[in-house]
């Protein structure tokens, strides 16, 4: 953007500014006040407080703004010169390829078609072998189950895959080789450019009538964000006196704090920092034995299992009633000293082998039809 552009505004603004008189009785701002807030959006007043109006942004940000882009504009196309820009588009373009070729093609479409078959096929037998109730149904509905998750797979895994790994040495070097100029671009455009002219312009409508029509700022009139007070000298002289007399009440106490009260002071903030490590190495000591106990328990567990199951077998018992009826017999166990994390753990070394999965509790309010079965399968991919 052009110093005329500026030059131009300035004559216009300041010419408007100052047209009227500076200051009448004290009210309205100064010529100074008045040229500080047309090329800064900011003023001082008489006792040299400085406050920064909102809604005036000057003429100066704006043109610190267009050497600010065109310097970063200037920063991104740097990026051509770095040996890290070149690795970095053979490293995007490797990691597409892997993520359209291994991820999408061949884990989540054929391997996850695959496992959907083998699962629901398992899940059939298991069901009619046990002869649940409506078991006949259990090969349609499982065949009903890998149709549409394998239907749905297939149609999204294939053509995403295809287009994903096609674009890893087409798409993704052109979009990375050119993403400098991209950046450069913006950054001229809309920084180095396209916010001074609109920030200038807005400038020029708002600032006039405040410079001439404003009132004297003060303390009482800074709301804090409409207009903000950004400073005050006097601050910081009123801090000095003031800490200069906390110094001398403290000097010409008599009461003041003796060196040996100080030394018991230590004393005692060293037995709590002591007492506070104790308590820290119970803490960790608790944690570590209970942590020791519940795998000790659980190891147990592993080994006396097959005693549980010949018990729950002699009563006409199984693990596989209580993998379905889980949440209700975690809460029953809850009489022992073990927190729910605990007990999970321990009902999972019990049905970790020979209860199938599918056998696991759901709720009572959780039902199915076929569509509302492949609105769940297409919502778990």
């Amino acid at each position: 953007m052009s110093q005329n552009y500026y030059k131009t505004h300035f004559g216009l603004m300041l010419t408007l500014a100052l047209s009227v008189y500076a200051n009448a009785d004290g009210y309205f701002l100064t010529a100074q006040q008045k040229q500080e807030l047309v090329l800064r959006g900011q003023l001082h007043d008489e006792q040299q407080r400085l406050y920064d109006i909102w809604i005036v942004p000057g003429y100066v940000v704006p043109l610190n703004h267009v050497e600010k882009g065109w310097r970063n504009a200037g920063e991104a196309l740097q990026h051509y010169g770095e040996a890290k820009f070149y690795n970095d588009i053979k490293k995007y373009s490797n990691e597409t390829w892997r993520y359209g070729h291994k991820t999408i093609l061949n884990k989540y479409t054929f391997t996850g078609t695959k496992k959907a078959w083998q699962n629901d096929m398992r899940t059939a037998s298991q069901r009619t072998q046990k002869r649940v109730f409506g078991w006949w149904l259990a090969y349609p509905w499982g065949i009903f189950e890998a149709t549409t998750e394998s239907v749905f797979r297939l149609a999204t895994g294939i053509p995403v895959g295809v287009a994903v790994a096609a674009s890893a040495y087409t798409v993704v070097p052109a979009i990375t080789m050119a993403w400098p100029v991209v950046e450069s671009a913006g950054f001229a455009s809309i920084q180095g450019a396209a916010y001074p002219v609109v920030a200038s312009a807005w400038n020029t409508v708002i600032a006039p009538p405040l410079a001439l029509l404003g009132q004297q700022p003060a303390p009482q009139r800074a709301d804090g964000f409409w207009m903000k007070q950004v400073d005050d000298p006097n601050l910081q002289a009123l801090a000095d006196v003031v800490i200069k007399w906390q110094r001398q009440l403290a000097l010409n106490n008599p009461h003041s704090e003796t060196v040996a009260t100080k030394d018991k002071k230590a004393q005692i903030q060293q037995l709590y920092q002591q007492i506070k490590e104790l308590e820290q190495q119970v803490q960790q000591d608790e944690k570590q034995q209970q942590s020791q106990q519940i795998n000790q328990l659980l190891v147990n567990a592993q080994q006396q299992k097959p005693q549980l199951e010949t018990e729950l077998q002699s009563k006409g018992l199984s693990l596989a009633m209580l993998a379905r009826n889980r949440q209700a017999i975690k809460v029953k166990m809850s009489v022992l000293n073990l927190s729910f994390e605990d007990l999970d753990k321990l009902l999972d070394v019990l049905l970790a082998d020979g209860v199938p999965q599918n056998l696991r509790e759901r709720s009572s309010n959780d039902k199915a039809d076929p569509l509302q079965r492949s609105l769940d399968i297409l919502q778990q991919h």
